[in-house]
């Protein structure tokens, strides 16, 4: 029904009034879904990947600063 809205705003708009009628025909919905279906797919995973690349650079934030001490107050004490 998006399109339906955003024709109908844009005719308001414009002062014009228009009638829509839609039918929505099953195997239409089925094939769209079943096109957006590997795309959402696709999305989940790349955010995914996006979401555990920042859990990593928060880990070396962290991580990194304590190793550098860690191995300086080595060399001092070697």
């Amino acid at each position: 029904m998006i399109i339906k809205d955003v024709i109908s705003n844009l005719a308001s708009q414009r002062s014009i009034s228009i009638n829509i009628d839609m039918k929505l025909n099953d195997d239409s919905i089925r094939r769209v879904i079943g096109l957006m279906g590997p795309k959402f797919e696709y999305y989940n995973s790349v955010n995914l990947q996006y979401q555990l690349l920042l859990a990593l650079k928060e880990l070396k934030n962290q991580v990194l600063p304590i190793c550098v001490r860690s191995l300086t107050m080595e060399n001092v004490f070697s």
